[in-house]
């Protein structure tokens, strides 16, 4: 049997439906203005950040490398995309970025920013090592291409060692390069170091070596001349937070840089110095004789402990350079 509605009931279907419909639209509405507008097109590309491997949490900013890389290891290079306004943008398609090395020769030239992304990963590498690296990321050089940006300069080094253990307020000792870890420095290795820090560190210990500048005028990372006018060297780094004892000017840690005979061996060893920064990407600077055995002149200010260096049975050189702090190094 069907049943006809009544006048008044149907009125009130009708308003039961108009209000569902009502508060549809302005959910709709509401959500709509809600949206984010679409990104604008970049005007320019931002390198924000050049990372390889990592370094020791803890380490001062002013001491970290702008970034830590080794010949052929994997570089990571983060990009954003920016408009006009300095807002973030994106591409409207999936564009092909440019890699470029204003030195050394790059494993990957390019990298794909996909569409409505307005920050990616690209990831490259430098071939061999090589000092003061600022790398480049362009979209092209068409008339509507953004502004490709560049990086902070930083070395590609020869070899970095695994993050080493060392325990806060217990000794660590240490060596890299040459043969054996530093057991002694070679003709084809001719500079090494070891590592010691009598009260530990407040991290993991990163040890590396790079090359030297054979550039005569360079203050960054100059080769040393040695035996017989030969051009050579290395520049070496130790990374490392400072335990909770700090090390002090009459407390430090040293560095043995080892030089191979065929490079240092000719003259007095007091005539030998090294060369230091405190800084991660600075210039070195020639240390000066310490006041005493195991004692620095100032804070902040590394020297050469005479005392303490010497010439070994196979005639390799051993310098001490007492450090209050991490280091890059080599010999000057």
């Amino acid at each position: 049997m069907s049943r006809i509605a009544s006048p008044r009931a149907a009125r009130r279907v009708r308003v039961v439906l108009a209000i569902v419909v009502g508060l549809l639209t302005a959910l709709v509405g509401a959500l709509t203005s809600a949206a984010p507008a679409a990104p604008s097109a970049p005007v320019v590309i931002v390198i924000d950040r050049v990372a390889g491997v990592a370094v020791p949490t803890g380490v001062p900013s002013s001491a970290a490398p702008s970034a830590l890389v080794q010949a052929g290891g994997r570089i990571t290079i983060t990009v954003s995309f920016l408009d006009a306004s300095g807002a973030p943008a994106s591409f409207t398609k999936d564009t092909t970025l440019r890699i470029s090395s204003s030195v050394g020769s790059l494993s990957q030239a390019t990298g794909i920013a996909p569409k409505g992304k307005t920050t990616v990963d690209i990831t490259t590498s430098v071939t061999k090592a090589v000092n003061k690296v600022v790398l480049g990321v362009d979209a092209g050089t068409g008339p509507k291409a953004p502004t490709g940006g560049t990086s902070a300069p930083f070395d590609v080094l020869t070899d970095i060692s695994a993050p080493l253990t060392a325990t806060n307020g217990a000794a660590f000792s240490a060596g890299f390069g040459g043969e054996g870890g530093c057991t002694q420095a070679t003709a084809s290795q001719p500079v090494c170091q070891v590592v010691v820090l009598p009260r530990g560190a407040g991290s993991q210990v990163v040890l590396s070596s790079g090359v030297c500048d054979t550039d005569a005028s360079s203050t960054y990372a100059p080769c040393f001349v040695g035996v017989g006018g030969r051009v050579d060297g290395a520049v070496l780094q130790a990374l490392f937070a400072e335990p909770t004892q700090e090390y002090t000017t009459a407390s430090p840690a040293t560095v043995i840089v080892k030089c191979d005979k065929t490079l240092c061996g000719g003259g007095a060893v007091s005539d030998l110095t090294v060369a230091w920064s405190l800084a991660g990407n600075g210039n070195l600077t020639d240390a000066l004789p310490c006041p005493a055995k195991n004692t620095m002149a100032a804070a902040a200010t590394p020297c050469v402990d005479y005392v303490q260096s010497k010439r070994d049975g196979s005639g390799d050189t051993h310098l001490y350079l007492l450090t209050d702090r991490d280091i890059r190094t080599g010999i000057g």
